[in-house]
């Protein structure tokens, strides 16, 4: 992906050819746009294509073919929206069960016979990885409380903050404590210079 400090040098590189004399930033801007509506950026810009499939490559492996590549990323990414995979083990595991469903498309095209041991493999780091349908997410469903907040907050909810009054056993606890608390540093003369 371009840098944003390089936006500037890899426009200027990619207009500079004679092609493009006739066409004005307004006019690049605007097909950018409409490209980046239907998610065709990484497509149709050749710098920012030969950068992602470098990326790609980086994390795959260099002995994948451009369609290859999109097959194990798309996989991945399915795997990451849908499965709760925390850590890196799983992660590991996830991309290691991508390149095996690839390998198992690929012999079964082939009509290879010994595909039975790759779906053997298959199978087994779906178990260790516990990639199941009990694993999966659900984006309607909240795990924490946390995501319950998080969710208010971009919808735009603003919690109103503690406005002293006592509500139920929580503020009640917190409130005694404040209270010994300044009873304690009140009626004990020599606790103000321990603490300091």
């Amino acid at each position: 992906m371009t840098l944003p400090s390089e936006t500037w040098a890899t426009y200027a590189r990619i207009f500079a050819d004679q092609e493009y004399e006739t066409i004005g930033w307004k006019d690049y801007y605007n097909q950018y746009k409409r490209l980046r509506e239907v998610g065709l950026i990484e497509e149709e810009i050749p710098e920012v294509r030969e950068q992602r499939y470098k990326d790609l490559r980086r994390k795959w492996g260099e002995n994948y073919d451009e369609e290859e590549l999109n097959h194990l990323e798309d996989l991945y990414k399915g795997l990451m929206n849908t499965q709760n995979i925390s850590g890196a083990l799983q992660i590991d595991q996830a991309q290691k069960l991508c390149k095996l469903s690839l390998e198992i498309d690929n012999r079964i095209r082939a009509g290879d016979k010994e595909v039975d041991k790759f779906m053997s493999s298959y199978d087994k780091i779906i178990k260790s990885a516990e990639f199941t349908p009990k694993n999966t997410k659900n984006a309607t469903d909240f795990d924490s409380f946390a995501e319950v907040a998080y969710w208010l907050e971009k919808r735009g909810f603003v919690n109103k903050f503690y406005d002293n009054v006592t509500r139920d056993v929580l503020d009640e606890t917190l409130k005694n404590i404040e209270n010994y608390n300044q009873r304690l540093y009140i009626n004990e003369g020599g606790i103000g210079e321990e603490i300091t």
